[in-house]
């Protein structure tokens, strides 16, 4: 997890209702849990916990947002989490309600427009039952929950 996200969840401004609606006190309680415990690895900007595998901190809808960008054998994905809920947020130029930085969002979505349209990114929103269309879904025990890139 992000450092700045970290803090950000567990400052007296994640309590407002604008963001406290989105999390429950509980999950906040068991960040700090992990953190104090040492489990919880927070890092700032990036880190690459593998090979092909990048987390990448944005910002725009809380300080600290990550996305995830791994190289497959055959293309780049990002997979933006939060930062970006659904294509429509993307094409429309319309971040989500809920935000701390609207020109960050801004930013962010005319950087993944470019990636996109540059480097043939890949972009995955968070929420949106799009995808589900839009890629093959994954056979097996997932078949519906899952697709393949």
């Amino acid at each position: 997890m992000a450092e700045s996200e970290y803090r950000f969840w567990t400052s007296p401004t994640a309590a407002h209702t604008q963001f406290s609606y989105y999390a429950e006190e509980k999950e906040i309680g068991y960040l700090r849990q992990g953190h104090r415990a040492g489990k919880l690895n927070l890092f700032r900007g990036h880190c690459s916990p593998a090979p092909g595998l990048d987390v990448l901190e944005v910002s725009g809808r809380t300080p600290g947002q990550a996305m995830v960008r791994l190289q497959t054998t055959a293309e780049l994905v990002m997979l933006a989490s939060d930062a970006m809920h659904s294509y429509e947020e993307l094409e429309r130029d319309m971040p989500f309600i809920a935000i701390s930085n609207l020109p960050a969002m801004y930013y962010l979505f005319a950087y993944l427009r470019e990636q996109a349209k540059t480097t043939g990114l890949i972009i995955v929103p968070g929420h949106d039952p799009d995808v589900m269309r839009r890629f093959t879904p994954y056979e097996g025990a997932l078949y519906g929950n899952a697709v393949t890139i």
